[in-house]
């Protein structure tokens, strides 16, 4: 079970060598002159030529290592029946594997809506970049990519709420998908996200750590706007049920990622897949963190 955190390590190693070994090839070279000899300037080069060598040969040996290590880290990770006594890897991923191979059509369409809405502004404000629109058509053009804003985090939440039901055995349908929402989750969860926004990167500023460690605390205050909460509430209740599972949902999180990276890398076909079954997956282990906060009676 520590291959994730030591995958993680890896990749992080290697961009430390990579900006390291481009630091080093963007040195300048010296010239002879200038106090220094022939004699110096050749022993100098020749460290510098080492340098980048050794740099070369770990990056190059820590990415072999990476892409032999993923698949099988991934398979282990996977078919392992880890669990801390609240939620395990592996009920979680085939529980959303099952619930997305039950409702693919559905999801993969409130998928490619959601990806719509979330791309689109980004592509209008692409076109327009270096045009000179006349102001109507500029005005009209900001307040098309403000609606889809909104849309964007409308169906964002609608799909956590299709994700909590789905991880209930609920039957999915478009209403929730377009109608199951109240008018004053959308503010809270543009304050909610504001606040957690803060909190992260005030943790980030303290020597990195803090900032994972809150980042995993109140990962799940959407979810509870979702089902009613305000946003104070929402990640005071977060803080709750991830209190003593903050080191497994770090590593439940880095799997999650791998899988997406998995469907990504199938021609990006695969994130219909991958996307949502991670979706469900998480929604899943959000309802086994409340059902153990209610057991121990934590006040949710």
């Amino acid at each position: 079970m520590i291959f994730v955190p030591f995958f993680s390590f890896l990749m992080l190693l290697v961009a430390y060598l990579v900006v390291a070994a481009i630091f080093s090839l963007m040195a300048p070279v010296p010239t002879a002159g200038a106090g220094i000899s022939d004699s110096d300037l050749s022993l100098v080069l020749k460290s510098q030529f080492i340098i980048q060598t050794i740099f070369g040969l770990l990056a190059g040996l820590i990415v072999i290592v990476m892409l032999v290590g993923f698949p099988v880290g991934l398979i282990l990770l996977i078919t392992a029946d880890y669990q801390n006594g609240k939620f395990s890897f592996s009920e979680a991923i085939k529980f959303g594997w099952q619930s997305m191979k039950n409702n693919f059509w559905f999801l993969a369409l409130a998928l490619v809506i959601l990806g719509a809405a979330y791309y689109l502004p980004s592509f209008l404000n692409w076109l327009i970049q270096g045009q000179r629109p006349a102001a109507f058509w500029l005005v009209v053009i900001y307040t098309i990519m403000m609606a889809l804003w909104i849309l964007q985090i409308v169906f964002i939440l609608s799909w956590l709420k299709i994700s909590l039901n789905a991880a209930q055995s609920q039957a999915l349908n478009f209403q929730d998908l377009l109608f199951g929402l109240k008018f004053k989750m959308f503010f809270w969860y543009v304050f909610g996200s504001l606040l957690y926004s803060l909190i992260v990167l005030g943790g980030l500023f303290l020597l990195v750590i803090p900032g994972i460690i809150w980042s995993i605390k109140f990962q799940f205050f959407p979810y509870f706007i979702v089902q009613g909460d305000g946003p104070i509430a929402a990640l005071k209740k977060s803080a709750q049920i991830t209190r003593g599972a903050k080191l497994d949902l770090l590593i439940f999180s880095l799997l999650l990622n791998l899988i997406n990276l998995a469907g990504f890398l199938v021609l990006l076909v695969g994130l219909l897949a991958t996307a949502p079954t991670i979706s469900i997956a998480l929604a899943y282990v959000f309802r086994r963190l409340e059902a153990a906060a209610k057991a121990t009676g934590q006040g949710l």
